[in-house]
C-alpha cells in the first residue's frame, strides 16, 4: 500500500506546481518606497550631512528571483523604485525622530570637513535580494539587503556594514506581494541596524575625544 503521507505530499508538490507554473515564468514587480522611520533614542545627538546612498548594485532594478513549483529559477522580482533614495530617506528620517539635526546632501555633493562634534555620514547599498524556498507543504521568502556607511568625523574615518533579514514562513505561494513584503521588513531592518549603529558610536566616541583609542572601535568599526 503507498504511503498516504508521501502521496499528500506529491499531490501537494503537483498542484503547486501547476497552479504556480503560468505566474512563475513572468517577472514580478514591487515598490519599495516609503519606508516607515524606525524609532530609536539618542543619548548624545549629533549634527550630522548625510549624503544619499550610492547604489554599488550591478543592476538596481533586479530584486529578487521567481521559483516554480520544483524550486528552479523562472524569472525576476524587479522594481522601479530607487532603492537607495528610499532607504536614505528612511535613515535621515530615523536620525531626527532620534533627536539629531540632519543635512541632506547628494551622494556627489561636495561637503566641508567636518569640524569639533559634527559628522559627515556616506555610504552605499551593497546586496538587495528576495527568494522563496519550496518546500513540501508550503513556500518560505528570503529577504536580505546590507548597507556600508562610513562616518567622517573631523579626525577620523570610520566605516561599518549592516544587514537586514526577513523570512516570511508558510505561505501557500510567494509572487509579487510576498516578495514586496519580504523586501521592505529587510529594507526596515537594516535602517533600523544603521540607526543603532549611529547611535551607539556617538556614545562610545564622545566630542571630547579627538583621538579615540582604537580598543574603543575595533570590535565593530573597520579603521581606514
Amino acid at each position: 500500500m503507498p504511503d498516504c503521507a508521501a502521496v499528500l505530499r506529491s499531490a501537494f508538490t503537483l498542484a503547486l506546481a501547476f497552479f504556480s507554473s503560468g505566474c512563475a515564468f513572468m517577472n514580478q514587480h514591487v515598490q519599495l518606497d516609503g519606508l516607515e522611520p524606525v524609532t530609536l533614542r539618542s543619548s548624545a545627538p549629533r549634527k550630522v550631512v548625510v549624503r544619499e546612498l550610492v547604489d554599488a548594485r550591478v543592476d538596481p532594478s533586479r530584486v529578487g528571483v521567481v521559483k516554480n513549483g520544483w524550486g528552479n529559477e523562472t524569472a525576476l522580482v524587479l522594481t522601479e523604485t530607487d532603492v537607495s533614495k528610499a532607504l536614505s530617506e528612511a535613515l535621515c528620517a530615523s536620525l531626527e525622530r532620534a533627536g539629531w539635526t540632519v543635512v541632506r546632501a547628494q551622494a556627489s555633493a561636495a561637503v566641508e570637513v567636518p569640524r569639533a562634534e559634527d559628522w559627515v555620514v556616506s555610504g552605499w547599498l551593497r546586496s538587495l535580494m528576495s527568494e522563496p524556498s519550496i518546500g513540501t507543504w508550503a513556500v518560505d521568502e528570503l529577504a536580505e539587503a546590507e548597507v556600508t556607511l562610513e562616518v567622517r568625523t573631523a579626525h577620523r574615518l570610520l566605516r561599518r556594514s549592516f544587514r537586514g533579514f526577513e523570512l516570511l514562513e508558510n505561505n501557500l505561494a510567494c509572487f509579487s506581494d510576498c516578495a514586496q513584503a519580504a523586501l521592505k521588513a529587510a529594507m526596515t531592518q537594516v535602517v533600523q541596524e544603521a540607526v543603532q549603529g549611529l547611535l551607539e558610536l556617538s556614545v562610545r566616541v564622545p566630542p571630547v575625544v579627538l583621538e579615540p583609542a582604537p580598543t574603543l572601535l575595533w570590535l565593530e568599526l573597520e579603521l581606514d
